[in-house]
This record gives structure tokens, sequence and C-alpha cells, in this order.
């Protein structure tokens, strides 16, 4: 895994850093995207193809209006791809931060901690080194304005119990909904001995 990650959202570029977050501006406004991006690598297949995307082509991101609109700094590594949602952009990092931005200025909406998060040398991890916390890309449910995600947390007795929850957060507000979060537990019915390790 590397900490820089470039990818294509509608008709803005996003470009992630460790702890920061920048996007290029282009001459139409970014709320003339063809369809927000809610899940990894755009669609279920992971493909990272948008056939709603009008175009960028060479000439397009080659031109003097397309450029940086926003540079935020967010807390932590930024590994998960953020979502578009409407006019904002959710950003997850190693440090279980959550932030809502505005996809026009990088202003942060909202800011959500999902607790402390597990120090990845407890196992001698290097990749997501100093933390991990929210690594994988989180998934937007239009029906009920819903961001979902997974996030580590070092709340357990010692370092070595960690556990692993599920969220449920409002991409408008980002508020937990109620009965949320959900705690990783228990064993995976095609194999009952082995329950969940969350270390």
């Amino acid at each position: 895994m590397r900490n820089r990650f470039g990818l294509t959202v509608s008709l803005m570029a996003v470009c992630l850093a460790t702890g920061s977050l920048t996007a290029p501006s282009l001459a139409a406004p970014v709320n003339t995207r063809a369809a927000d991006v809610t899940t990894v690598s755009t669609d279920s297949y992971r493909t990272g193809w948008d056939s709603d995307e009008p175009g960028l082509a060479p000439d397009q991101v080659s031109s003097s209006d397309f450029g940086q609109r926003f540079s935020t700094a967010v807390d932590g590594q930024v590994y998960a791809q953020p979502l578009v949602v409407g006019k904002t952009v959710v950003v997850a990092t190693e440090n279980n931060k959550v932030y809502g931005l505005d996809s026009a200025t990088g202003a942060a909406i909202w800011t959500r901690s999902l607790g402390a998060a597990w120090p990845a040398s407890a196992i001698g991890c290097s990749d997501l080194a100093p933390d991990v916390g929210v690594t994988a890309t989180p998934v937007y449910d239009q029906a009920t304005d819903t961001v979902y995600l997974t996030s580590k947390a070092n709340d357990g007795p010692d370092v070595q119990h960690p556990n692993w929850y599920v969220h449920a957060l409002s991409a408008t507000t980002g508020a937990e909904r109620t009965g949320w979060p959900v705690k990783v537990t228990g064993a995976p019915t095609n194999d009952p001995a082995h329950p969940f390790n969350a270390y």
C-alpha cells in the first residue's frame, strides 16, 4: 500500500496525500458532475470507469483552467478512497477521523471522531504506521443518506485487544445513526469454530 493515490471523481480529480486532500478546479462548476461516487473504484465491478463521465480528455486536464481547487489538512493518513455525495466529499483517515468537506471549497462541513485508532506497532505493521483506523473505503446508501464504514479502535483492555466496528453516519451531518456502531464479533456460519479475532 502506498500513501499517495490519484483518482478521478466525475468532473473533479482528487489527489490524496498523507494528511491532506487536494482537488483541482475546473471551468465547469463541480455540481455539473454526472453522478455521485458512492463506493470504491466507482462501481461494484471496481473498474474505476465512470460511464457517465462527460470526459476528461488530455487537452482538458492540461488547459489553464484545470488546476487545484482546494487543499484541506486532515488528521491522519488517507488510504480509503473518498466518496463524493452531492456537494460533499467524505474523507476517512487512519486516525479514525471522518470529514464531510465542501466539494467546491474544501471547508469542513462536519467532522466525526470514531475513537482512538489502534497502534500499528502492536503487530509490527509498517504500511499503515503509526495507526490503523479507517482503511477500507466507505459505502454510501442514497436511500437513507448514510455512509457505512469500518474502523479499528484501541478501546479494549490493552493493545492486544482492539475492536472493529461498523459505523453508519449521516452523509449530511456526520452524526452516527441510532443503534450504531456495531462491534464485529462472532464466527462465520461456515466455520463456527473460528471466532473473529480483532487483533
